[in-house]
């Protein structure tokens, strides 16, 4: 099923209920990127599923405007390419939207047996 999907290529795709397209999770990716530029802390922890943090970083590295087949198809290449195990952690430092530095992926807290993709 997942196979499919991805094969389908089409980002507005929703799997049946309660399931959301691939331009809503970049909508609500975008939502909560606005969310934190609004805020003034210093320090903000996030926490959430790898394929979410994995879409933040994609969107800020790539920047792309409308989602289509092609872009669906270079976020899946880079889901692929960029694993990212359940608890890691990784730094983001905003300078603005525009200068993001970030972390290596942090797993040094984990113990071995506990890190999963």
């Amino acid at each position: 099923m997942i196979d499919a999907y991805w094969e389908r290529c089409d980002p507005g795709y929703i799997d049946g209920e309660g399931a959301e397209s691939l331009i809503e999770l970049l909508e609500r990716v975008k939502s909560f990127l606005g969310r934190l530029e609004s805020y003034k802390s210093g320090f903000i922890a996030a926490f959430s599923h790898g394929q979410f943090i994995r879409a933040i970083l994609w969107s800020l590295l790539i920047r792309s405007g409308e989602m289509r087949p092609e872009s669906m198809k270079q976020f899946y290449r880079f889901l692929q390419s960029f694993p990212f195990p359940n608890a890691a952690i990784i730094k983001l430092e905003f300078e603005s939207m525009e200068e993001v530095r970030f972390s290596n992926i942090i797993i040094s807290h984990l113990p071995p047996q506990m890190v999963s993709y």
